[in-house]
């Protein structure tokens, strides 16, 4: 069977469809399958539960943020999904926060916890999301930490469910300061080309800023 890789998206066979059973509790058993990608050399696990999907790694087909995102932010969000090293992924999301917050709001203290602080003071973020970025700030810490510096007592391995907890924040913040923005744009600008050919006024909407988003020059 053909399979796709959701972090090249390229499509190839597996060499072997042999699969492993499992127990997922409660009765249900299913079967275990993996495979490498031969382009870009990444793991890919999928099961039959007992309708066959992706278990590793989160299928990211839904939304291509590249059409949303602004390069840079997209650049640090990849090589977070695309690390196979969690802490790598955990501190390229932590970059991609920091710019996030200093590109997109416009805040720079020189230190990620002030800045996440000032989010949410100002109430820039839904709440709920706002108080997520510690979880970026605080696992990414953990990442940053060589082994064997000062701070090894305290740190903590991070581990590939961590680093997709991570993404996942990212992707929240992405949905909603550039996703649904642009498909509410869009939607309008459909609204707004059926009524000219209806020969009716137009909606007449403001300039919508849902976020003090900082103006890229």
């Amino acid at each position: 069977m053909t399979r796709k890789c959701p972090s090249c998206k390229i499509k190839f066979k597996p060499t072997s469809d042999d699969g492993t059973p499992y127990d997922w509790g409660d009765g249900d058993y299913g079967t275990l399958y993996g495979c490498t990608c031969p382009e870009c050399e990444h793991r890919i696990v999928w099961a039959s539960v007992p309708e066959e999907r992706m278990i590793y790694p989160h299928d990211r087909g839904a939304i291509d943020y590249r059409e949303y995102v602004p390069e840079n932010l997209y650049g640090d969000y990849r090589k977070a999904i695309e690390s196979q090293d969690p802490e790598a992924s955990a501190m390229f999301s932590r970059k991609c926060l920091e710019r996030l917050i200093h590109e997109c709001f416009g805040i720079d203290k020189g230190n990620l916890g002030r800045e996440i602080a000032a989010v949410v003071k100002q109430n820039l973020l839904p709440s709920e999301l706002a108080q997520e970025l510690r979880v970026i700030q605080s696992v990414g810490n953990h990442a940053v930490h060589p082994r064997g510096s000062p701070a090894q007592e305290e740190r903590v391995e991070v581990g590939p469910g961590d680093a997709e907890c991570l993404v996942e924040i990212l992707e929240a913040l992405f949905d909603l300061l550039f996703v649904a923005p642009k498909k509410a744009e869009r939607r309008r600008s459909v609204l707004n080309r059926r009524l000219l050919e209806a020969g009716k006024r137009q909606l007449r909407v403001g300039r919508v800023i849902p976020f003090p988003v900082v103006e890229r020059k």
